[in-house]
């Protein structure tokens, strides 16, 4: 039988909304693929990038759990996710048409990141189902974010001329180098 934690799932589906990197780049890439959508392969593109963003937060979920300590030590995540974050900010701002390669490896490499920055708090005696539950939650509500603003943003794309996605991306990509400026004034 299978159990689960419905406390920490809600944990976890509200982790990606407590921490400002990860939501700073879940704004960006859900409106760069709302924007990048083309009109005949909508449908499937929404697809593809959604499983390969689902795919790569979990391979980052398997990166972060079975990585050794030091090599996690010496990455810096949140630097890594602000600049991402940074980089699609500007992209988006851009309005460029970019190509589906160039699209698909941004939605893995954020994927993986922010899988890879996702932990949750560890508590001596903590049962598995616990950080399972977690974890489904943290997928849930990054994929569920990304999502809600890929669709808005589909469908915002064309109305003067795309201008309301590129005030909106501006602000992801002013956010995030504040961010980044406090992350590295901070060491």
């Amino acid at each position: 039988m299978i159990s689960f934690s419905t406390s920490w799932f809600l944990k976890g589906l509200s982790h990606p909304a407590m921490t400002p990197a990860h939501i700073i780049l879940l704004l960006g890439i859900g409106l760069l693929i709302g924007q990048q959508a083309i009109s005949g392969k909508l449908k499937t593109h929404f697809i593809l990038n959604f499983m390969l963003f689902s795919l790569s937060i979990f391979i980052g979920f398997l990166l972060n759990h079975y990585l050794p300590g030091d090599v996690k030590k010496t990455l810096n995540t949140e630097l890594i996710l602000l600049a991402t974050a940074l980089t699609i900010g500007l992209l988006t701002l851009l309005k460029l048409n970019l190509p589906t390669l160039l699209l698909l490896a941004l939605v893995i490499s954020s994927g993986m990141v922010l899988g890879l920055d996702s932990t949750p708090i560890m508590i001596p005696g903590l049962r598995s189902v616990s950080i399972n539950s977690w974890l489904m939650g943290a997928l849930s509500g990054m994929f569920g974010i990304t999502l809600l603003l890929a669709v808005i943003s589909a469908l915002l794309r064309n109305i003067l001329n795309g201008m309301v996605l590129r005030v909106i991306a501006s602000w992801i990509a002013t956010s995030a180098l504040f961010v980044l400026t406090l992350l590295l004034v901070k060491h």
